[in-house]
């Protein structure tokens, strides 16, 4: 059983996570894989995958490691992937600013990965984010949250209720969808679930900064322009030591 390795990489933002994920699997390909061996069975032999983008603060944990709060949730047989977030505007998805999945179920998310200088934020999120989740819970896979209010919730059903909209709708904020979780807003915006709470850092372990998106407090907290990677290494490899699982 291989441990855990940490891969990280800074490079030109093309095609926002759709390219940077698929870059740092390559990396990790590159650095873990035999030769000759497919990237879906190298990646097999590890129980857990997380991505984080440069966009991401935190690791924000008071009493805790802070990958609990993910990989506790993927325990469960039917969660593939656990996001910081999980978002119901233009479909159900799990937001990809930080995220850990199952690597059994890579295939599900590397589907939709390319480096295409041309796309834009709205066709990744449309075909990247909410494809992915879309995908998982088409065959039958629940996504999940850390975020307390949206635990416990069966993402299946909700997509059922509010299946995404075709690319190019307009945003709804007001009359949404019966059946849609919190009105169909982005929860990661101020006071974005149910219109009145704006979550903080240490409800959801890490919190984005892109998009105009700055939570308050956080600049106090850490600087804006870097994440704390040395912690996240730190806190994943005393997680690999207390339970073997990567």
């Amino acid at each position: 059983m291989l441990g855990f390795v940490s891969v990280y990489f800074d490079d030109d933002n093309i095609s926002f996570d759709n390219c940077a994920f698929q870059v740092g699997l390559d990396k990790a390909v590159e650095s873990l894989c035999q030769q000759n061996e497919g990237q879906d069975d190298c990646f097999k032999r590890f129980g857990v995958i997380f991505f984080v983008n440069g966009s991401a603060r935190g690791p924000f944990v008071s009493h805790r490691r802070w990958t609990d709060a993910f990989v506790e949730q993927l325990d469960s047989d039917d969660v593939s992937v656990v996001s910081a977030t999980v978002s119901c505007q233009q479909g159900v998805h799990a937001q990809s600013f930080v995220l850990a999945l199952k690597a059994a179920d890579l295939h599900f998310f590397t589907m939709s990965l390319t480096c295409n200088a041309t796309i834009s934020k709205e066709e990744v999120i449309q075909y990247m984010e909410i494809g992915t989740s879309t995908r998982l819970l088409d065959a039958g896979k629940n996504i999940a949250s850390v975020l307390p209010f949206l635990r416990g919730i069966d993402w299946r059903q909700v997509h059922q209720a509010c299946p995404p909209l075709p690319f190019g709708s307009p945003k709804r904020k007001t009359n949404s969808r019966p059946g849609c979780c919190n009105f169909e807003n982005n929860p990661t915006i101020d006071k974005g679930y149910l219109g009145t709470h704006t979550f903080g850092p240490f409800e959801s372990v890490f919190v984005k900064t892109a998009g105009g998106i700055v939570r308050d407090g956080v600049a106090d907290m850490m600087e804006l322009d870097y994440i704390d990677h040395v912690s996240c290494v730190r806190a994943l490899t005393a997680h690999r030591m207390a339970t073997a699982r990567w």
